[in-house]
């Protein structure tokens, strides 16, 4: 965005990468939208021993090595639209508030625009904003906007009129005749 967007604040479309639930499998991962889980762990993606030594138990457990932890059948066939993970990802335009006088760096965050959340309503997106290098304007810190004029030594001295834009669209003329 320009410097004169980010001092007044504008509107700007944005390409989101969304996931979303995968319509082929139903966020199952599988190819037939069920699930298959593990025969070797019973789903829990975790085995358990246990030991009897006298008359002590002792049990430990370890991420099950047939479907490595994630409790679901690895010989099933995956989905072929979301290759198993039960998530699409697409790309969405969408069109957002740019608050006033944000500077290069800075992030806020926009309501409803985010993942959705294991089905549930949509979290938020975090926006980082990319203020462009302007020619006219510099902006040292995220308060002050500055321009810079050189004024030759013979203006300096004998006085000038010039007109200077500001950064809000308006322009204003100084007369150096009177200073």
């Amino acid at each position: 965005m320009t410097i004169e967007e980010a001092y007044k604040g504008c509107k700007k479309k944005v390409k989101v990468r969304k996931q979303k639930v995968c319509q082929h499998c139903n966020g199952h991962g599988t190819e037939d939208g069920k699930d298959h889980i593990c025969p070797a762990c019973g789903g829990t993606g975790m085995i358990t021993n246990k030991r009897q030594f006298g008359n002590q138990f002792y049990s430990t457990s370890y991420p099950c090595s047939q479907c490595k932890g994630s409790g679901m059948d690895m010989n099933a066939h995956m989905c072929s639209k979301c290759g198993g993970s039960g998530i699409v990802y697409e790309y969405v335009d969408e069109e957002i508030d740019i608050p006033r006088g944000i500077a290069n760096g800075m992030a806020f965050r926009v309501d409803g625009l985010g993942n959705a959340c294991d089905g549930g309503i949509n979290g938020d997106l975090i926006v980082r904003v990319n203020v462009l290098e302007d020619n006219y304007f510099q902006r040292p810190d995220p308060v002050n906007v500055i321009h810079y004029e050189n004024v030759p030594f013979n203006e300096a001295l004998l006085g000038f009129t010039k007109e200077f834009r500001c950064v809000d669209g308006t322009k204003v003329t100084v007369n150096a005749h009177e200073l």
